[in-house]
């Protein structure tokens, strides 16, 4: 299910919060496939694939 705007970061946030790396960043693409320049959207996908070892695509997103 693909969630846009408040929905879908809210829900990012929320799997971040309980540490939920793969939801967060499953969450943060699918939003991004609706808006690319999302920008909580791309700082939230850079923290969960900071957690998830990926530093090349946490450094991708996070100096958009």
């Amino acid at each position: 299910r693909s969630l846009g705007g408040a929905g879908a970061g809210a829900s990012i946030a929320a799997y971040l919060k309980l540490e939920q790396w793969v939801e967060a960043n499953a969450c943060a693409d699918s939003a991004l496939e609706v808006e690319p320049k999302n920008t909580k959207a791309l700082f939230r996908r850079g923290m969960a694939r900071k957690h998830l070892q990926d530093a090349a695509g946490a450094k991708k997103d996070l100096l958009m």
